[in-house]
């Protein structure tokens, strides 16, 4: 048997999908899983954009475990392209500047479809503050 500290082991937040997270922590009554600081920091950060972009209803409805996942799954997936369009307007009204160090481009990951981990938010915001 290993030496345990009696303290609870920290949950890891690598390849975990920003919706799903959203969803989860929903579902959990507003209660964030067992993380370590840094993760803790990144899944704020996604619960703050993804409850600014939804409606009153739209939380209540994802903290409701009586409604079928699979729609909830919908709803956010809709409000992950909200936020990603919100980006794509924020990288595209960006000036051209002449310096390079300066020239803003679009990141690819901002026009995929592909669903955004937990650092995607995160890391677009630090892109726009260079």
């Amino acid at each position: 048997m290993p030496y345990t500290t009696g303290a609870d082991a920290k949950e890891s937040l690598k390849g975990v999908h920003a919706a799903e997270y959203y969803l989860d922590y929903k579902r959990r009554g507003g209660v964030h899983s067992n993380l370590v600081r840094q993760d803790k920091d990144r899944a704020e950060v996604v619960v703050a954009w993804y409850d600014s972009m939804a409606t009153a209803d739209e939380r209540a409805n994802f903290g409701d475990k009586t409604k079928e996942r699979g729609a909830q799954r919908r709803r956010v997936g809709h409000i992950t392209d909200l936020i990603k369009e919100r980006f794509y307007d924020t990288f595209d009204a960006l000036p051209d500047l002449e310096e390079p160090k300066f020239n803003m481009k679009m990141p690819p990951s901002v026009k995929s479809d592909k669903q955004p981990g937990m650092n995607w938010i995160s890391d677009r915001i630090k892109e726009l503050q260079k």
